[in-house]
């Protein structure tokens, strides 16, 4: 029993870095499936339009606009 309780507390806490993650995915995994509805000759460059961006340049992306949102917000106003 106790170590029910156990993972019921750590598994949330194992998971909160691969919410994101599964998230973008998929994200990315729905994005795909519209361009497998395009006419035949969209498709590829539909999918290389997906796939362009990984998870990881994403995620640098993101939290560097975090940051300057961040800044702008701590900045004094004139």
């Amino acid at each position: 029993m106790r170590y029910i309780g156990a993972l019921a507390v750590l598994l949330p806490l194992m998971c909160a870095g691969c919410t994101y993650k599964a998230w973008y995915q998929g994200l990315q995994d729905t994005r795909r499936q519209e361009c497998y509805r395009l006419p035949h000759g969209e498709v590829q460059p539909c999918l290389d339009e997906v796939d362009h961006v990984g998870y990881e340049q994403y995620r640098r992306e993101r939290e560097e606009a975090q940051d300057e949102g961040t800044a702008t917000e701590q900045a004094p106003v004139p």
